[in-house]
């Protein structure tokens, strides 16, 4: 007959994978830190209470002695089952680019197209952003904000029917918006990662959205843009 095997057994079988992973995971941390890391990492969030609870479970389990060959306190398959859903994420994280809206579906302009008719666009899109690119590559960023500020700087507040994008320039420079900023990010970043960037308090302009290269570099050719609202709830 074979006996059933203990929940705390599992348990402890169970987190000695998770902080395995996450000792892969953080490789430049003291073993004694990783899950502390872990429970603290932004692709983990939803779970840090979880992971803390687990952590303190763990701890009580190892560092008292088993009575009558048992242990003190037995986890629920609930907790098991948190630890499982830990470990599938530590070993397959979910990458952002899967939330992300790609080039294909994205309103995109070039220099030479004609304002009108791209400001038209946004409207019957609901766009407030365009990207604009040269060969594949962004070169700035058409907003509400670049036409308000164009006409701001210029006497005659109208836009003519032949004026091009290209009269903006200056104003859609991604470093030239007032209150927004654009970041370029890695075709691999974790989704927790990519919603971390939206959240940075150490970034003094709001992210308005990230642009996938393959590498995270400007001077990549774009792949897709990860907009706030992309991440929500999914991490």
């Amino acid at each position: 007959m074979i006996k059933n095997v203990s929940n705390a057994t599992v348990f402890l079988n169970q987190y000695k994978i998770m902080e395995d992973l996450a000792k892969v995971m953080f490789t430049n941390s003291e073993p004694s830190s990783v899950i502390f890391n872990l429970s603290n990492h932004p692709n983990f969030r939803h779970f840090k209470s979880e992971i803390d609870y687990c952590r303190e479970v763990r701890n009580l389990l190892t560092h008292k002695p088993l009575i009558n060959s048992k242990y003190a306190i037995e986890p629920s398959d609930e907790m098991i089952h948190i630890l499982n859903s830990i470990i599938d994420k530590l070993e397959d994280p979910p990458k952002a680019l899967m939330y992300a809206t790609p080039l294909s579906r994205l309103l995109t302009a070039k220099l030479d197209d004609f304002v009108l008719p791209l400001i038209k666009k946004m409207k019957i899109q609901n766009f407030t952003h365009v990207p604009i690119l040269k060969d594949g590559f962004v070169i700035g960023v058409f907003s509400e904000s670049t036409v308000f500020d164009y006409l701001a700087d210029h006497t005659k507040m109208e836009i003519p029917h032949d004026q091009k994008v290209n009269d903006y320039l200056s104003y859609m420079d991604l470093n030239n918006h007032r209150n927004e900023t654009f970041v370029f990010v890695p075709r691999g970043i974790l989704t927790g990662e990519a919603e971390a960037l939206f959240n940075d308090g150490k970034i003094n302009k709001r992210v308005e959205m990230l642009f996938v290269t393959e590498n995270g570099k400007f001077n990549e050719k774009l792949i897709a843009i990860i907009s706030p609202w992309d991440l929500m709830d999914k991490t």
